[in-house]
């Protein structure tokens, strides 16, 4: 017992004693839990206090770990209603809410531990925010991991332990298991209105405590060089947000889950984006290289990584995401690259100014008239001869794959209505308005390529004429 406490004391000194956590997965067979305080002095997602649990497990070297995790008095009932059936049922139950207390929480959670078929089971591990953390997930590499991901892989019942921020350097902190899990659930919520409802909650309350990469008023220290005024922000942009992101791309508390794609999707990892670079624009010598929507500058920081020599710019309506990106780019030493908030349907640049013109994931989270407007300004933008390159999701020739991919993304509504939208609100003007191919050819580009990548990505490239 004297090992024990010396643990626990080491775990509460520096749970304590640092203003940023990052918890890491744990793994192995819990042996001890024990509930040490009533925190009401540490806020985050849930909005209530939180019962402080440290405990004690053996990984599979046979070694004893510590660690911590917070519960508030709500899980521990969906812990106690979640048992396993077991003949003659359970001789004990978790108090009430009104009598509980860290001595009696204490009490439940040791006969827990005490009954050794329920102290293996998934749902305790999952309770104490253990053996678990998403490292067995492929994402979107290809159709059959993500069906694998959206199907049957498995979901704790109950969130990892959280981060907790202390700075915006903390923004590329490695994913933790509970921002996986955040990602997990957006696909595995429930499937009805009230957990979808229950989820966008979950995640706003989650992505309050990130960064916010707030500036100025009217963004003042983003504007790009030439501008008078503030940037125009599209009607769209900040009406239907994707991804249900809970404000849209203009509210900095995004920042941090988004740039956790780079985990997820193809083109936003490094080891797939530098050598589709590469493979699309190595033999080119550009000079000047615009990336629109630039978001988190994967797309940017990969083409001034492959071109060292040009002058590489990023531009994104989104002011929070342009800070982070300056952020990045000093952080890494890179020094070829600027960023700047602009709208790409009304770009801040000369005619005929740029060699190469990129987008990644860009024109699908827009109407039609809007990816319009932005092919149109790509054009305006590029030198003659100059290219346009998209990374972009695929539009579909196949009628019955159009319906389907319009259905299971936009959930049956049009993105300028009311109601709980899908995912990406704008796939059905994607797929039956915008029609990527024919309108890219239709604003004036000539040598069309389009090549397919994996089921989620294709490439589109197009020159302006000479």
């Amino acid at each position: 017992m004297q090992l024990v406490a010396v643990l626990i004391a080491g775990v509460l000194a520096a749970a304590h004693a640092q203003t940023s956590f990052f918890p890491t997965g744990i793994f192995g067979e819990p042996v001890q839990a024990n509930v040490v305080a009533l925190r009401e002095d540490k806020p985050d997602y849930r909005g209530t206090s939180l019962y402080q649990i440290q405990y004690l497990l053996k990984n599979k070297e046979g070694k004893t770990v510590s660690g911590f995790v917070h519960r508030s008095y709500a899980e521990f009932k969906k812990l106690n209603d979640a048992r396993p059936w077991k003949l003659f049922g359970y001789d004990f139950d978790v108090p009430t809410q009104g009598s509980a207390d860290v001595d009696s929480m204490n009490d439940y959670l040791a006969k827990v531990m005490k009954d050794d078929a329920l102290r293996k089971t998934d749902l305790v591990s999952d309770f104490l925010g253990i053996n678990w953390d998403a490292s067995d997930i492929k994402w979107f590499a290809d159709m059959e991991t993500f069906l694998e991901m959206l199907l049957t892989a498995r979901v704790p019942e109950f969130a990892p332990e959280p981060p907790t921020f202390g700075s915006v350097e903390d923004a590329f902190r490695p994913e933790t298991p509970f921002e996986a899990y955040v990602y997990v659930k957006a696909f595995r919520h429930g499937g009805t209105d009230a957990t979808l409802a229950a989820y966008v909650d979950f995640f706003k309350n989650y992505t309050d405590t990130t960064p916010s990469f707030s500036g100025p008023a009217q963004d003042v220290d983003v504007l790009p060089p030439s501008a008078t005024k503030p940037i125009s922000i599209p009607y769209h942009y900040a009406k239907t947000f994707v991804h249900f992101l809970p404000g849209g791309y203009l509210n900095g508390h995004t920042v941090r889950i988004s740039y956790l794609g780079k985990n997820k999707f193809n083109l936003l990892n490094k080891d797939n984006l530098v050598p589709a670079i590469k493979r699309f624009h190595g033999d080119r010598k550009p000079k000047r290289i615009l990336d629109v929507g630039t978001g988190n500058c994967f797309s940017a920081l990969g083409f001034a990584q492959v071109f060292p020599d040009a002058e590489v710019i990023g531009v994104d309506l989104a002011a929070p995401y342009i800070r982070f990106c300056r952020l990045w780019a000093n952080k890494l030493g890179v020094k070829n690259v600027k960023f700047y908030q602009d709208n790409g349907e009304d770009l801040s640049w000369p005619d005929n100014h740029f060699d190469i013109v990129q987008y990644t994931y860009v024109l699908h989270e827009m109407p039609a008239v809007n990816a319009r407007r932005f092919l149109s300004e790509t054009l305006r933008v590029l030198k003659p001869g100059g290219v346009m390159s998209g990374f972009e999701v695929p539009f579909h020739d196949d009628p019955v794959e159009q319906v389907v991919n319009v259905a299971s993304q936009t959930w049956g509504y049009r993105w300028n209505t009311t109601g709980p939208h899908g995912p990406e609100p704008y796939m059905r003007e994607y797929e039956e308005k915008t029609e990527l191919p024919k309108m890219i050819e239709s604003v004036g580009f000539v040598k069309l390529k389009h090549v397919p990548y994996t089921y989620f990505e294709a490439f589109y490239l197009a020159e302006k004429k000479v």
